[in-house]
Protein backbone atom coordinates (compact mmCIF):
# COMPACT_ATOMS: atom_id res chain seq x y z
CA UNK A 1 0.00 0.00 0.00
CA UNK A 2 1.04 3.65 -0.82
CA UNK A 3 2.76 6.33 1.84
CA UNK A 4 -0.23 9.55 1.88
CA UNK A 5 2.48 12.31 1.12
CA UNK A 6 2.89 14.39 4.01
CA UNK A 7 5.28 17.11 3.42
CA UNK A 8 2.32 19.08 3.13
CA UNK A 9 1.06 18.96 6.95
CA UNK A 10 -2.27 18.94 8.41
CA UNK A 11 -3.02 22.21 11.06
CA UNK A 12 -6.08 20.27 12.92
CA UNK A 13 -7.52 17.01 13.37
CA UNK A 14 -10.55 14.93 14.88
CA UNK A 15 -9.89 11.62 17.35
CA UNK A 16 -10.59 8.60 15.66
CA UNK A 17 -13.51 7.69 16.53
CA UNK A 18 -15.34 4.22 16.28
CA UNK A 19 -18.53 3.90 14.37
CA UNK A 20 -21.18 4.05 16.82
CA UNK A 21 -23.31 0.97 18.43
CA UNK A 22 -27.02 0.39 18.62
CA UNK A 23 -29.66 1.88 20.87
CA UNK A 24 -33.61 2.49 21.27
CA UNK A 25 -35.42 4.03 23.61
CA UNK A 26 -38.44 2.96 24.76
CA UNK A 27 -41.71 5.64 26.00
CA UNK A 28 -40.65 4.75 29.61
CA UNK A 29 -37.09 6.31 28.68
CA UNK A 30 -35.57 2.96 29.44
CA UNK A 31 -32.67 2.31 26.61
CA UNK A 32 -31.75 -1.08 24.58
CA UNK A 33 -28.44 -1.18 23.38
CA UNK A 34 -26.67 -3.79 21.41
CA UNK A 35 -22.96 -3.16 20.90
CA UNK A 36 -21.38 -2.96 16.82
CA UNK A 37 -19.01 -4.85 15.77
CA UNK A 38 -18.28 -2.80 12.96
CA UNK A 39 -14.27 -1.89 13.06
CA UNK A 40 -13.26 1.07 11.33
CA UNK A 41 -12.12 4.52 12.82
CA UNK A 42 -13.15 7.91 11.51
CA UNK A 43 -11.03 10.96 11.48
CA UNK A 44 -11.12 14.36 9.98
CA UNK A 45 -8.03 16.87 9.31
CA UNK A 46 -8.13 20.04 8.10
CA UNK A 47 -5.07 22.17 6.05
CA UNK A 48 -4.08 25.71 6.46
CA UNK A 49 -3.35 27.08 3.22
CA UNK A 50 -0.45 25.67 0.97
CA UNK A 51 0.92 26.71 -2.39
CA UNK A 52 -0.39 24.63 -4.79
CA UNK A 53 2.35 25.36 -7.56
CA UNK A 54 5.14 23.55 -6.12
CA UNK A 55 6.05 19.91 -6.27
CA UNK A 56 4.41 18.84 -2.72
CA UNK A 57 1.57 21.16 -3.59
CA UNK A 58 1.06 18.61 -7.14
CA UNK A 59 1.63 15.68 -5.44
CA UNK A 60 -0.91 16.27 -2.99
CA UNK A 61 -3.36 16.80 -5.31
CA UNK A 62 -2.39 13.57 -6.82
CA UNK A 63 -2.31 11.39 -4.34
CA UNK A 64 -6.28 12.94 -3.54
CA UNK A 65 -7.81 12.59 -6.98
CA UNK A 66 -6.43 9.17 -7.35
CA UNK A 67 -7.74 8.57 -3.89
CA UNK A 68 -10.84 9.54 -4.80
CA UNK A 69 -11.19 8.00 -8.41
CA UNK A 70 -9.87 4.64 -6.96
CA UNK A 71 -10.56 4.87 -3.40
CA UNK A 72 -7.20 3.76 -2.65
CA UNK A 73 -5.93 2.08 0.57
CA UNK A 74 -3.37 4.40 2.17
CA UNK A 75 -0.72 4.17 4.86
CA UNK A 76 -1.17 6.98 6.77
CA UNK A 77 -0.26 8.16 10.18
CA UNK A 78 -3.09 10.16 12.69
CA UNK A 79 -1.09 13.66 13.33
CA UNK A 80 -1.56 13.11 16.90
CA UNK A 81 -0.85 9.10 17.98
CA UNK A 82 2.66 9.39 17.47
CA UNK A 83 3.58 8.51 20.74
CA UNK A 84 3.03 5.90 23.22
CA UNK A 85 3.25 6.89 27.17
CA UNK A 86 4.14 3.66 29.05
CA UNK A 87 7.64 2.73 29.70
CA UNK A 88 7.91 0.33 26.66
CA UNK A 89 10.84 -1.50 26.11
CA UNK A 90 11.53 -5.18 25.39
CA UNK A 91 10.68 -6.94 22.47
CA UNK A 92 7.13 -7.93 23.19
CA UNK A 93 5.53 -11.45 21.10
CA UNK A 94 2.18 -12.90 21.07
CA UNK A 95 2.14 -16.02 23.85
CA UNK A 96 0.11 -18.49 22.43
CA UNK A 97 -2.14 -19.11 19.52
CA UNK A 98 -5.68 -18.56 19.06
CA UNK A 99 -6.67 -16.23 20.99
CA UNK A 100 -9.65 -13.78 21.04
CA UNK A 101 -11.47 -11.46 22.93
CA UNK A 102 -10.46 -8.61 24.15
CA UNK A 103 -7.04 -9.51 26.22
CA UNK A 104 -4.11 -11.04 24.25
CA UNK A 105 -0.91 -12.29 26.27
CA UNK A 106 2.45 -11.38 25.22
CA UNK A 107 5.52 -12.23 26.26
CA UNK A 108 9.23 -10.45 25.46
CA UNK A 109 8.95 -7.38 27.48
CA UNK A 110 10.85 -6.44 30.46
CA UNK A 111 10.47 -7.87 33.93
CA UNK A 112 8.87 -6.22 36.94
CA UNK A 113 7.97 -3.31 34.75
CA UNK A 114 5.26 -0.70 36.38
CA UNK A 115 3.10 1.30 33.68
CA UNK A 116 4.71 -0.72 30.62
CA UNK A 117 1.76 0.44 28.83
CA UNK A 118 -0.76 2.79 29.70
CA UNK A 119 -4.35 3.28 29.19
CA UNK A 120 -5.00 4.69 26.02
CA UNK A 121 -1.89 3.78 24.03
CA UNK A 122 -1.99 2.20 20.88
CA UNK A 123 0.07 -1.95 19.64
CA UNK A 124 0.16 -2.91 16.23
CA UNK A 125 -0.36 -6.65 15.96
CA UNK A 126 1.46 -8.51 12.71
CA UNK A 127 -0.27 -10.10 10.69
CA UNK A 128 -3.19 -7.65 10.98
CA UNK A 129 -3.25 -4.05 10.29
CA UNK A 130 -6.16 -2.85 12.79
CA UNK A 131 -4.94 -0.37 15.08
CA UNK A 132 -6.00 -2.09 19.10
CA UNK A 133 -6.38 0.49 21.82
CA UNK A 134 -4.76 -0.68 25.39
CA UNK A 135 -8.06 -0.19 27.63
CA UNK A 136 -6.01 0.05 31.06
CA UNK A 137 -2.31 0.60 32.38
CA UNK A 138 -0.49 -2.99 31.90
CA UNK A 139 2.36 -3.79 34.05
CA UNK A 140 4.56 -6.93 33.40
CA UNK A 141 5.44 -9.77 35.62
CA UNK A 142 8.93 -11.17 36.63
CA UNK A 143 9.23 -13.08 33.95
CA UNK A 144 8.61 -9.67 31.52
CA UNK A 145 4.84 -11.34 30.41
CA UNK A 146 1.59 -9.46 30.61
CA UNK A 147 -1.74 -9.38 29.45
CA UNK A 148 -2.79 -6.13 27.49
CA UNK A 149 -6.54 -5.91 27.70
CA UNK A 150 -7.66 -4.57 24.02
CA UNK A 151 -10.62 -2.96 22.18
CA UNK A 152 -11.46 -3.60 19.96
CA UNK A 153 -11.66 -7.53 20.77
CA UNK A 154 -10.01 -10.14 18.55
CA UNK A 155 -12.57 -11.79 16.88
CA UNK A 156 -12.79 -15.85 16.42
CA UNK A 157 -11.01 -16.68 13.19
CA UNK A 158 -8.65 -13.53 13.91
CA UNK A 159 -6.47 -15.05 15.68
CA UNK A 160 -2.36 -13.70 15.54
CA UNK A 161 -0.38 -16.46 15.01
CA UNK A 162 1.79 -17.58 18.20
CA UNK A 163 5.07 -15.18 18.51
CA UNK A 164 3.65 -12.19 16.47
CA UNK A 165 5.48 -9.72 16.77
CA UNK A 166 3.63 -6.89 18.73
CA UNK A 167 4.59 -3.59 17.80
CA UNK A 168 4.34 -0.96 21.09
CA UNK A 169 6.25 2.30 19.49
CA UNK A 170 3.16 3.93 18.55
CA UNK A 171 5.71 6.29 16.18
CA UNK A 172 6.04 3.45 14.01
CA UNK A 173 2.70 2.50 13.56
CA UNK A 174 0.46 3.72 11.32
CA UNK A 175 -3.48 3.10 9.74
CA UNK A 176 -4.50 1.57 6.92
CA UNK A 177 -7.10 4.35 5.46
CA UNK A 178 -9.04 4.99 2.80
CA UNK A 179 -10.39 8.84 1.88
CA UNK A 180 -14.28 9.28 2.35
CA UNK A 181 -15.15 12.72 2.33
CA UNK A 182 -12.97 16.54 0.61
CA UNK A 183 -13.45 19.81 1.49
CA UNK A 184 -11.96 22.06 -1.15
CA UNK A 185 -11.32 25.98 -0.31
CA UNK A 186 -10.29 27.68 -3.75
CA UNK A 187 -7.13 28.42 -5.15
CA UNK A 188 -5.93 32.08 -5.05
CA UNK A 189 -4.46 33.94 -8.44
CA UNK A 190 -0.90 33.63 -7.45
CA UNK A 191 -1.49 29.62 -6.41
CA UNK A 192 -2.41 29.38 -3.23
CA UNK A 193 -4.81 27.00 -2.09
CA UNK A 194 -7.34 28.90 0.95
CA UNK A 195 -6.90 27.79 4.61
CA UNK A 196 -9.82 24.98 5.22
CA UNK A 197 -8.96 22.03 3.03
CA UNK A 198 -10.69 19.10 4.77
CA UNK A 199 -9.72 15.66 4.42
CA UNK A 200 -12.42 12.51 6.04
CA UNK A 201 -10.41 9.28 6.54
CA UNK A 202 -11.88 5.68 7.19
CA UNK A 203 -9.64 3.21 8.85
CA UNK A 204 -9.50 0.31 6.11
CA UNK A 205 -8.69 -3.01 8.47
CA UNK A 206 -7.39 -5.73 6.61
Amino acid sequence: MPAFPRAIASRLSTPPEFPEGFASWGQSGKGQFRSFENVGRIWTEIYPSWNYLTTEGRALIRAINLARRELTIWTIQHPHLIANYGAQGGSPLVDGASQAGDTILIDGAPASTLNWLRDGDIILIAGSTLILDVKADVDTDSAGDATIPIHPPIFTGGSPSNNAVVTIDASAINFTAVLVGTQMPDIEAHGVVAAGMTLTWREQPS
